[in-house]
C-alpha cells in the first residue's frame, strides 16, 4: 500500500444468520475508496464461545484495518462458521496498490506476475502464516477469497 494512502477506520456491524450482511470498508478519501468488502451469507455463523447459534441470532463483527498494508483483523475469536458457507472478502489495490516491491524481487519480473500471484494469508498462530489458496486475483485490481476463522489477514505473495 502506498505510503501516503488515507486511513481505512475499523467497523463494527452486527451480522444476521438470517440474510446476507455486507460490509464495505472505505478510505477516507474524497472519492471513497473501497478498501475491504466482507460478504457474510445466510446461515453462516455456527457458533459464538462454543454456543450453538440459531437462524435469529446475530454477531457484532469487528473489522480492524492493518495500517499500511492491505490487511484486516476479523473478530470476535470465539465465533465459529459453518463448513458450507463462509464469509468472503475482497480487497482493492486499485488507487494505493505499491508494487514497488518488484523492483528488488528474483521471483517476479513485472507488477503483473507480482498482482497475479497475490492472495490471502491468514496468521495461525502469532507470526506463522498460511495461504488461503482458494483466493485469488480478482479483475485486475482486487484479491478475493473466503474467510474460515476470525483471524489476522494480508494480502501477499510467495517469496
Amino acid at each position: 500500500m502506498q505510503a501516503t494512502a488515507p486511513v481505512v477506520p475499523p467497523s463494527s456491524f452486527f451480522a444476521y444468520n438470517s440474510r446476507l450482511t455486507t460490509e464495505r470498508l472505505l478510505h477516507s478519501d474524497p472519492a471513497n475508496t473501497l478498501f475491504l468488502q466482507l460478504n457474510v451469507p445466510a446461515r453462516t455463523l455456527s457458533s459464538l464461545n462454543g454456543v450453538p447459534l440459531t437462524l435469529q441470532d446475530s454477531v457484532l463483527l469487528t473489522v480492524q484495518p492493518t495500517a499500511g498494508i492491505y490487511g484486516f483483523t476479523l473478530s470476535p475469536s470465539g465465533l465459529e462458521f459453518t463448513l458450507a458457507e463462509v464469509p468472503t472478502a475482497r480487497i482493492s489495490f486499485a488507487v494505493y496498490g505499491d508494487f514497488t516491491v518488484v523492483d528488488d524481487s528474483p521471483t517476479y519480473e513485472s507488477a503483473s506476475q507480482y498482482a497475479a500471484a497475490l492472495q490471502f494469508w491468514f496468521e495461525v498462530t502469532p507470526g506463522r502464516w498460511r495461504p488461503i489458496t482458494s483466493s485469488r486475483l480478482s479483475g485486475a485490481d482486487a484479491v478475493e477469497g473466503p474467510i474460515d476463522q476470525p483471524s489476522v489477514y494480508v494480502v501477499a505473495a510467495p517469496r
